[in-house]
């Protein structure tokens, strides 16, 4: 750019409106948010961590090998609960602090690869995306998963330009936990393996001593894992968490509200300032192609997975391990027009959108929309305390359609329940209309409603179109008589009362 820096407006512009300045106030935005959240109630999965940890330490590998979840975050879990944790800020602390950490190895991986100014603009667009942001207040394994990411990344790299031994276990173990964190986590993996075969192939290689003690070590890290990855091969259609994928959900990856919004800048300023427009891309390398690898091949190989086989594991918080390789690619993109009120345009877009929510802080929540049980579960003990009426409650789980409902106490399929417990009389719902709920229903209706009832509670997430089938079929039943009202909605669980006139 001609005259940059030049006069002492300018610099005076750098030193205050630079990339680094700008991208520090977006990190305390989003920070600010976040732990605005942090205390909030928890959602449906959320709740599922507590319950894996709620057996003790005996019971859980088995809960998470059959309700598949990370062993080690549940270790932590039972560990936070053993130190007297009741709060849910307590938590996700882990995960904050992993996506923090996350951050920081991001800047550094980011200014090794390419320039200070691309970091800066990388640690920007990361922490924007809305899947980062949701996994560093969340009480599950994801945010931890991205730290193991970004860390072993950052070792294959000092592996490969100075090779050494304890540099080769480290990445070993950095790299199992990857697994540990996530099973579907291992897809960044395949990463690793395609740029040590390209620096294989292009001379850049590590004595075969050191590349086996690193495979001999992710190996020996991720052993424990395998009746996980067993029983997860055994049932994929069962754990199944998203509809079959189409091309239009591939793009959408690459296209969420920060990056659209990066486009667009682009695009603005391109229009503009067409005539003086030089691309200054950097020199190649070939650990710079290790981003494009990162940013495509983990939600390129999950699409593939999910449009091949039973398993439909093509969802965004499966797809977190891309995001660092998006942020550099999408850095360097911005970065590479030179002309420095691009970079400006786009971070203070990014800004506007990070402060925002702060308009509305007590709306702040992080499962807002995702459903506040703790809320719903209060209202129903509130009411069910004067006459004790019975609550139907439907699991939010497909796996309710062919798992015990009962008992409802301690059971994943209403693992929000464990959480938080209730005083009222449960009865328990499979998720899907179908003859086996049917048969439940009428026992209900048949055995547990008498002449002398006058109200019932039903429970579930979702809009009431969402349950309309029993809400229908129960005031086809139940006759003239028996109406229905909407007696709360907590971000989203509704909770309904049929009462007789």
């Amino acid at each position: 750019m001609t005259g940059a820096g030049s006069d002492p407006l300018s610099r005076l512009l750098e030193k205050w409106a630079g990339s680094a300045n700008l991208t520090k106030l977006l990190v305390f935005l989003v920070s600010l948010c976040l732990i605005l959240q942090l205390n909030s109630h928890f959602w449906l999965d959320e709740t599922v961590s507590y319950w894996t940890a709620n057996g003790g330490f005996g019971q859980i590998v088995s809960r998470c090998t059959t309700w598949p979840h990370s062993i080690l975050y549940s270790f932590l879990f039972l560990w936070f609960r053993s130190l007297g944790a009741a709060q849910p800020w307590l938590y996700r602390l882990p995960s904050f602090l992993g996506v923090a950490g996350a951050t920081v190895l991001l800047f550094r991986l980011a200014r090794r690869l390419f320039s200070r100014e691309i970091a800066w603009i990388a640690v920007a667009v990361f922490v924007s995306l809305q899947p980062v942001q949701f996994a560093a207040g969340d009480a599950r394994p994801y945010g931890l998963g991205l730290f193991a990411t970004v860390l072993s990344t950052e070792l294959l790299l000092r592996l490969i330009e100075r090779p050494g031994y304890r540099l080769a276990a480290l990445y070993g173990v950095t790299a199992g936990l990857i697994l540990h964190f996530h099973l579907v986590f291992g897809a960044v993996l395949a990463v690793h393996l395609l740029y040590f075969l390209a620096c294989f192939l292009a001379g850049r290689r590590i004595p075969a001593v050191q590349a086996v003690i690193a495979v001999v070590v992710l190996a020996v890290v991720a052993a424990p894992l395998i009746p996980q990855y067993g029983a997860a091969f055994r049932d994929a259609k069962i754990h199944s968490v998203a509809a079959r994928p189409g091309l239009a959900d591939l793009l959408k990856t690459y296209f969420p509200e920060a990056s659209a919004i990066a486009l667009i800048a682009t695009g603005v300023v391109l229009m503009i300032s067409a005539p003086r427009v030089r691309l200054a891309l950097p020199a190649h390398r070939l650990d710079r192609g290790l981003a494009v690898l990162w940013a495509l091949a983990p939600p390129i190989l999950l699409f593939a997975v999910s449009k091949v086989s039973a398993a439909q594991v093509f969802a965004p918080r499966y797809l977190l391990t891309f995001s660092p390789g998006f942020a550099i690619c999408l850095a360097a993109l911005i970065t590479s027009v030179q002309i420095r009120l691009l970079n400006r345009l786009v971070l203070c877009a990014l800004i506007v959108l990070a402060a925002a929510p702060l308009k509305r802080p007590s709306q702040i929540s992080h499962a807002r929309f995702l459903g506040d049980w703790a809320e719903a579960v209060a209202l129903v003990d509130r009411e069910t305390a004067v006459d004790h009426s019975l609550v139907l409650l439907r699991s939010q789980f497909i796996e309710s359609d062919f798992l015990p409902l009962e008992p409802v106490q301690d059971n994943p399929l209403f693992s929000q329940l464990t959480f938080y417990p209730t005083k009222s009389q449960i009865v328990p719902l499979s998720r899907s209309f179908q003859k086996a709920q049917i048969a439940r229903l009428e026992h209900f209706l048949a055995t547990k409603l008498t002449s002398s009832s006058r109200r019932f509670f039903f429970m579930f997430h979702g809009d009431v179109s969402a349950a309309d089938s029993i809400v229908y079929y129960l005031l086809g039943r139940l006759g003239p008589r028996w109406h229905m009202r909407t007696a709360g909605d907590f971000d989203g669980v509704m909770v309904t009362e049929f009462y007789r006139v």
